[in-house]
C-alpha cells in the first residue's frame, strides 16, 4: 500500500499509516463502537467480512487501507478500492429493487463501504471505503482530513470519479461529503443483514472527469 505525495494532508501529531494485520482486532473494535452508536452490530460473516481479510481485499497498488494512530492507539480508518472492484452505479446497483438483500462476503459496506454487485467501470474510477473515527477524536477535522487524503491518493493515481456508498443513518458523514463537493446521485440500495443496511450513493469528481 503506497501513500500520496508528501504534504497533501497533515495529521500531526497523529499518524496515518498502512494497515498491518496485527491491527485487525483494533479495526473491528473501532467499527463495532461506531456501529453501536446507531444501534447496529458488526457482521463479520457477511457485510463486514472484509475486515478479516484486509491485506487480501485491499492488496495491490490500486487499493489501500490505512489506520490513523494517536500514539500507539488506533483511532480511525480510511480505505480506497481501485477500478476493478468498484461498484458501478451505471450497472443498476443504485436501486433498492435491483440491489442484493445481502452483499457477497468480504466486499464490505457502510460509510464509504462497498457491497452488492460489482461491474467493470465505465472509466477509471475508485471507491471510498471504511471512513471511521472514534467519537473521542471527532470535532477536530480529522474525518475531513481522512476523506481529503483518500481523494488525493486516488487523484494521484489518475482516477476520475470516486464512488461513495454510505449508510442512510450516517447523516454527519453525508454532510461532510456534500461540503467537500460530492454529489448525491439518487442511487440507493438495500443490503439487508441483521442491521437491515440501506445505503445512499454519492459521487466525487477527482480530476475533472464527467460523472459516470
Amino acid at each position: 500500500m503506497t501513500t500520496p505525495r508528501d504534504g497533501i494532508v497533515d495529521f500531526a501529531p497523529l499518524r496515518l499509516v498502512p494497515y498491518e494485520r496485527a491491527r485487525e482486532p483494533e479495526v473491528v473494535a473501532l467499527l463495532a463502537a461506531c456501529y453501536a452508536e446507531y444501534g447496529q452490530v458488526v457482521e463479520l460473516d457477511t457485510l463486514d467480512a472484509d475486515l478479516l481479510r484486509i491485506p487480501e481485499v485491499y492488496h495491490g497498488p490500486e487499493h489501500g487501507f490505512w489506520t490513523l494512530l494517536d500514539g500507539k492507539r488506533l483511532v480511525g480508518t480510511v480505505a480506497v478500492k481501485g477500478p476493478h472492484e468498484v461498484a458501478d452505479a451505471e450497472a443498476g446497483v443504485g436501486t433498492e429493487a435491483e440491489a442484493p438483500a445481502v452483499n457477497e462476503p468480504g466486499t464490505g459496506r457502510k460509510d464509504g463501504g462497498a457491497g452488492g454487485r460489482t461491474a467493470p467501470p465505465s472509466h477509471r474510477e475508485a471507491e471510498l471505503k471504511r471512513v471511521f473515527l472514534y467519537a473521542s477524536h471527532r470535532g477536530r477535522g480529522l474525518g475531513k482530513r481522512l476523506v481529503l487524503w483518500a481523494f488525493e491518493w486516488a487523484r494521484d493515481r489518475g482516477y476520475g470519479p470516486m464512488h461513495i456508498w454510505s449508510d442512510v443513518t450516517f447523516l454527519t458523514a453525508h454532510q461532510l461529503y456534500r461540503r467537500l463537493g460530492a454529489e448525491e446521485s439518487g442511487g440507493r440500495r438495500y443490503l439487508g443483514g441483521r442491521n437491515k443496511c440501506e445505503e445512499l450513493h454519492f459521487l466525487m469528481r477527482l480530476s475533472g472527469a464527467p460523472l459516470p
